[in-house]
């Protein structure tokens, strides 16, 4: 250890004592002490607690702990050096220097992390744009088509003579059981209210124990979301075949893709058959066999594959698109099963414009741009799956005797009928023509106003939760179909204001304290991008509205979790008697 000069005394020091022995003046730090510690900045606590330092035990305690690494950071070599001994000043470099490296390493580490997890997440969204083979098929509902695959028929042509119809295997989903004598529609008259609808849709999906009556459940509940979430958790709790060769399924999948884009279906329905039959637990591979064997016009097999991809993957959007192909012959089904790729996709905007696209595409079916049209429909909040299914229910009439087909043919139900038949209670019944269908709106408000009713005669917070509780399901069961979306609200301005930036800050009530607004500040709109930009076309409009004013407006609400949608209210009475909906508007407009 070297000796230093005492700067009072003059004295010889030590060049590690903090102090002179002598006249007890505090003592210059060495050269090479001084600096920033990123082993103090990075585990700020854990330093101190090692180095002597124990005001780093701070960054524990809350609001203080958040400035203590800065403070750590610039002043911990100081503190570090006068508070334990050291050998020499090499000695206390070596271990800083430690630190340091070690801090490095662990936010080396994070980083590569983190940075892992982006690149699989792209990757395998990618992979989810190669393994769709088709520009009009799922690929287009979780991803931009693919540029070199070849135009896909519009429509599904059934093979010339299938053993049983796309219909009859569709009833077949909801029984559980092979259907083979058709029976009468079931009368308007005979379908339930909402209440029994739900029970029955309920018992169906927690009690279902293969995979076909599972799916039919959710195909008839996709409107229910506890029921969906229900149905699919059955078919993920049955027993799957075990997993087999993932890598040579994989080589034969991409195979199939490659013939499927080269517009040879019978060859990449055979290189999909061997990828699903090497590892049977590839949803993705039953899924395009499904495909592939339905451009090849075999309807009832691709039913067949797509319920094993289902089975093995409930929540595949891209099944789910290839399923409502398939059944394109019932619209109930198939509308319903539109509504369930547009709920599991990940990127429910891409899914939304796809369906646009088949809606306007001239080249398809009149009941196909249909049921796309109708599904839109309850996406954007402008119908309800009640009224679409009742619709559909309505439209199932026997075929007119004036028809040139069979007397047995006349006599004999629809496919659509079938279905009807098949499981009356699963319907939802068409609501009599003089009562009109209830807004997603008046639905919205019906359910906050019922709750902030019985939160006048609650005696505590417990109760005040169960509240919350029932509020936030009901308010997901409302906005299930429009994933958040919805059209043509009114309400009153409640307030036209910006925050420091300038952007523009919006609040509209809706009913008696039930308000949708953005955010009022940016720090807590960092991920919603709720407030509005100068730049923006609503900017202009919004800035011209009056507090009092009636407005009609659309947007999209944010999902929460927990709770259903994005709420700001500070307590649970607040979210519950007053609640604060987090909303972006996309128009607004006076009433």
């Amino acid at each position: 250890m070297a000796l230093v000069h005492c700067r009072s005394c003059g004295e010889g020091v030590d060049e590690t004592a903090t102090a002179c022995p002598k006249c007890g003046a505090q003592q210059e730090l060495p050269p090479g002490v001084a600096g920033f510690s990123f082993g103090a900045f990075w585990f700020n606590w854990l330093w101190g607690c090692f180095n002597g330092t124990w005001i780093a035990l701070l960054a524990l305690l809350p609001v203080v702990g958040f400035a203590m690494p800065f403070v750590l950071g610039v002043k911990g070599r100081e503190w570090a050096w006068r508070n334990k001994r050291w050998d020499s000043v090499e000695h206390f470099q070596r271990v800083q220097r430690g630190w340091s490296i070690a801090a490095w390493c662990i936010l080396g580490v994070g980083v590569a992390v983190i940075g892992g997890v982006m690149i699989a997440d792209q990757h395998a969204g990618s992979k989810q744009v190669a393994s769709s083979p088709a520009v009009d098929t799922p690929a287009a509902v979780a991803a931009s088509p693919l540029q070199s695959a070849p135009p896909a028929p519009k429509a599904v042509q059934p093979a010339a003579a299938p053993t049983q119809s796309p219909d009859q295997v569709a009833a077949e989903l909801l029984a559980g059981t092979p259907s083979r004598t058709p029976r009468a529609p079931a009368p308007a008259s005979a379908l339930p209210d909402a209440a029994t609808r739900a029970a029955a849709l309920m018992q169906r999906a927690s009690t279902c124990s293969s995979p076909s009556p599972c799916i039919g459940a959710m195909l008839f509940g996709a409107d229910q979301p506890d029921v969906v979430a229900a149905a699919a958790d059955r078919l993920k709790g049955m027993d799957l075949p075990p997993a087999g060769d993932r890598k040579a399924s994989r080589a034969q999948n991409a195979d199939g893709l490659t013939a499927y884009r080269a517009g040879d279906y019978a060859t990449a329905a055979t290189l999909f058959a061997r990828a699903a039959a090497l590892n049977p637990r590839d949803a993705e591979a039953q899924g395009n066999l499904g495909l592939a064997l339905l451009r090849e016009g075999k309807t009832v097999e691709a039913l067949d594959a797509l319920n094993l991809a289902l089975q093995n993957d409930p929540h595949r959007a891209t099944a789910w698109m290839s399923m409502s192909e398939a059944m394109a012959s019932n619209p109930t089904l198939s509308f319903a099963a539109l509504l369930l790729a547009h709920q599991f996709s990940g990127n429910q905007q891409k899914t939304v414009d796809y369906l646009t696209t088949r809606r306007d595409d001239e080249s398809a079916t009149p009941e196909t741009r249909r049921t796309f049209a109708d599904a839109l429909k309850v996406i954007n909040g402008e119908s309800t799956f009640t009224a679409i299914t009742a619709s559909y229910a309505a439209e199932a009439a026997p075929p007119s005797s004036a028809s040139s087909a069979p007397s047995a043919a006349i006599a004999s139900p629809s496919p659509a009928q079938q279905v009807v038949a098949a499981a009356p209670a699963l319907l939802p019944a068409p609501a009599a023509p003089s009562v009109p269908q209830q807004s997603i709106q008046e639905q919205f408000v019906a359910a906050i106003g019922a709750v902030q009713r019985d939160a006048r005669t609650v005696a505590n917070d417990m109760q005040m939760g169960g509240l919350k509780a029932r509020l936030d399901k009901q308010l997901c069961s409302i906005l299930a179909n429009s994933g958040g979306q919805v059209r043509n609200w009114s309400g009153t301005v409640s307030t036209v204001d910006a925050n420091s930036d300038g952007k523009g800050v919006l609040a509209v009530e809706v009913a008696h304290n039930v308000t949708v607004k953005t955010w009022n500040n940016s720090l807590s709109d960092v991920s919603d991008h709720t407030l509005i930009e100068p730049d923006d076309a609503l900017f202009a409009q919004a800035s011209n509205l009056k507090v009092g004013q009636r407005v009609t407006f659309s947007g999209k609400f944010y999902k929460a979790d927990p709770g259903c949608i994005e709420e700001s209210s500070l307590t649970l009475k607040g979210k519950v008697t007053d609640p604060e909906f987090i909303f972006k508007f996309s128009a607004i407009a006076p009433s």
